[in-house]
């Protein structure tokens, strides 16, 4: 693997990992019925918060630690070059994050339109989108740096 696709698969994992610390928080937040009451604006308004700066925290520490493995092991460190390969490739990744991040949002305010959900959990699922997206985009640049391999 190149150093491109390391560190994709690294963004990769992370993202997979807040994204499911996060659904599980948030599922049995919304079942045990936090969502109702009188500090729901406050948790709704928190919990995206928290997630982004713990996965801010959790990429970063997984990329130090993924660069310190992989320096360890190969004893030397490999060259950070960027061509225009890889720029295209990380604007093809983004081009994908952006369009599947505009159906799930029409598809959450599609649902909030017909009244299948409430106004709290369109925000949710629409931070959990920003990071289904996200994952969408890493899944392309990997898949894309593959085939070109």
């Amino acid at each position: 693997m190149s150093y491109h696709q390391k560190n994709v698969a690294v963004s990769l994992c992370s993202g997979l990992i807040v994204l499911t610390l996060y659904s599980i928080i948030v599922i049995r937040l919304y079942y045990d019925g936090r969502f109702d009451g009188p500090g729901a604006h406050w948790l709704v308004g928190w919990s995206p918060f928290a997630m982004f700066t713990g996965g801010i925290a959790l990429t970063i520490v997984l990329h130090i630690l993924s660069t310190i493995y992989r320096t360890v092991r190969k004893q030397e460190e490999e060259p950070f070059i960027t061509d225009e390969r890889d720029k295209m490739i990380e604007l093809k990744g983004l081009r994908f994050s952006f369009f599947a991040f505009c159906i799930f949002f029409l598809a959450v305010m599609g649902a909030l339109a017909l009244n299948l959900m409430g106004p709290y959990t369109v925000l949710l699922f629409v931070v959990g989108g920003l990071y289904v997206a996200g994952i969408s985009g890493e899944i392309v640049k990997l898949v894309l740096y593959r085939r070109d391999a």
